[in-house]
């Protein structure tokens, strides 16, 4: 573990742009619900140099931590683990009985990291990503691998 700490994103456009940069939009949709990334509850891991080092976008919907994003801006550091292992005592705190999360067919490194930590494949929405193309301007057709984007894989973890 290193000397980071984990405080909330003061400016969630930042995440918002990120996202952008990322993926194309920063609009997520987890449970076929669409989630807007500038406008939920936003955590980061900062070095003890202010530097954001990864961060995680989510909001709690019912007994659930709904995970619309969790990104390491510096990839191999464990970084984005740090951060979530940070976070699980306040989404226990909030009254959550298991985190929900979203990843979309493409993204096998999502996939990696989300089992790896616990999570188990719950749900998948197969053509929900063209479903919702026309409601996320600027959302990736193509993704890792050249692979084309259209399902959401939806993955959970008991708290």
């Amino acid at each position: 573990m290193s000397a980071a700490r984990i405080l909330k994103v003061p400016d969630k456009q930042v995440i918002a742009d990120l996202m952008v940069a990322a993926w194309g939009s920063s609009h997520m949709t987890v449970g076929m619900q669409l989630y807007d990334t500038a406008q939920i509850e936003a955590h980061g891991l900062y070095s003890t140099e202010g530097h954001l080092l990864a961060f995680a976008s989510w909001t709690k919907r019912g007994s659930n931590i709904i995970l619309c994003a969790v990104h390491a801006l510096v990839p191999g550091r464990a970084y984005a683990r740090e951060l979530l292992d940070g976070l699980l005592p306040l989404y226990r705190e909030t009254g959550a009985t298991r985190i929900r999360a979203v990843t979309t067919n493409d993204n096998m490194s999502a996939l990696i990291f989300y089992q790896r930590y616990g999570f188990r494949l719950s749900m998948l929405y197969v053509g929900a990503i063209d479903a919702y193309r026309p409601k996320v301007p600027g959302a990736r057709k193509v993704g890792e691998h050249g692979i084309p984007i259209h399902d959401a894989i939806e993955l959970e973890l008991p708290l």
